[in-house]
């Protein structure tokens, strides 16, 4: 018999029977009949790790258990929904997963998914341009190689644009001053005039 307030938070799953009796001012008593109420679990919805994603991939289906209703990033109902990098573009990307498996409660479980930008970043500094220091601090060197380049842009993790430069000829170098930009990781994208591109994955300190 429950004798005071009921916090769910607070007590295990399971029924809890409730009597509610009133004493007015004249001494009269009022008893309800009793009532039961049931205190359920809360489900914790899973979503299946994703590994690295970049953004040139095509469409990835995220999967989740038990079935129930995506948002953030994504949308969508069932057990799976489909995340395409290629729309979203680079940054990091919040997915959560609301589900309730049969008899609990309704439970959310949130991911943030990374996507990056990964084409050239193995080939970009042997083919056509290179930077210096990694990891650099409030200076960053740049050399164009052979290619004069059309643009020069950095972006940091979440995808956003920090800086950019235009053209550069073949064979330029140039500092760039970035004490404005927190630590962290960035990625250098280089355009040829060609129309070639790449990218070299750098880290601030």
């Amino acid at each position: 018999m429950l004798t005071a307030p009921l916090d769910p938070t607070q007590v295990p799953a399971g029924d809890y029977t409730v009597l509610y009796t009133w004493t007015g001012a004249d001494g009269c008593t009022v008893v309800n009949a009793t009532a039961t109420l049931y205190v359920l679990v809360t489900t914790e919805p899973v979503i299946d790790p994703l590994g690295a994603i970049c953004v040139e991939d095509g469409a990835i289906e995220l999967v989740g258990s038990p079935a129930g209703d995506w948002s953030g990033s994504v949308t969508g109902s069932g057990s799976a929904v489909w995340f395409d990098p290629t729309v979203l573009g680079p940054g990091t990307w919040p997915v959560t997963l609301t589900a309730a498996a049969m008899g609990e409660c309704a439970g959310s479980t949130s991911v943030d998914l990374l996507v990056e930008i990964c084409t050239g970043v193995e080939t970009a500094q042997s083919v056509a341009f290179s930077a210096w220091p990694n990891p650099f601090g409030n200076q960053l060197f740049v050399q164009v190689g052979a290619e004069a380049l059309s643009r020069l842009e950095l972006f940091d993790a979440t995808g956003r644009m920090v800086r950019q430069s235009g053209s550069m000829t073949a064979g330029a170098q140039s500092a760039w001053a970035v004490p404005e930009i927190p630590a962290g990781t960035y990625f250098l994208r280089w355009t040829g005039v060609s129309g070639r591109s790449g990218v070299l994955r750098l880290a601030r300190w």
